[in-house]
């Protein structure tokens, strides 16, 4: 068991970089100056990684040179819990199916992605993307298949919200 608090920073966190009017530029930049200094503490994935691939170029060159300073050097969660892949992805259709999403194939990589954290241990799953599978207004149910399937439930905030819980660490 790791003792040590472990992030997820989402693909939109870093879409933010693009764009610098967007409300959560300041907040991301602060964030990722953190990461910089504190990289075992921040894990990915590869759906996080091609996300940020399949960006239009001219953003690559900004988020992508980011990305790479800011996540571990540890291996990507879909290789760390390898072992664990079939609990993951059975993890997230059981959020997509018990919370009768329609769109699954719109929310699936987001699902992954937090079932990936949960397994992993992860403490907070930061996005922007607060729809569907990571609404707010959803979350007390993820909460609630989290503990009938006894695993931890990853709190799930906003830039903002974590840069105000990493406030006093900066």
């Amino acid at each position: 068991m790791r003792t040590q608090e472990l992030y997820l920073l989402d693909t939109c966190v870093y879409g933010v970089l693009v764009d610098k009017k967007h409300k959560d530029y300041k907040a991301v930049q602060k964030i990722l100056e953190y990461t910089k200094e504190h990289r075992e503490q921040f894990v990915t994935t590869f759906i996080i990684y091609r996300e940020l691939a399949n960006m239009k170029r001219e953003h690559q060159k900004i988020v992508l040179l980011e990305y790479y300073r800011t996540i571990s050097e540890t291996c990507p969660l879909e290789v760390s819990l390898s072992n664990h892949y079939n609990d993951v992805e059975k993890l997230s259709w059981k959020y997509i199916q018990k919370l009768k999403i329609k769109n699954a194939d719109e929310v699936l990589e987001d699902a992954l992605n937090y079932a990936l954290a949960t397994y992993a241990g992860v403490n907070a799953f930061i996005t922007l993307n607060r729809k569907d599978i990571l609404a707010k207004e959803i979350q007390p149910a993820i909460k609630r298949i989290n503990e009938e399937t006894k695993i931890k439930y990853v709190e799930i905030k906003t830039p903002t919200q974590f840069l105000e819980f990493l406030a006093p660490l900066i």
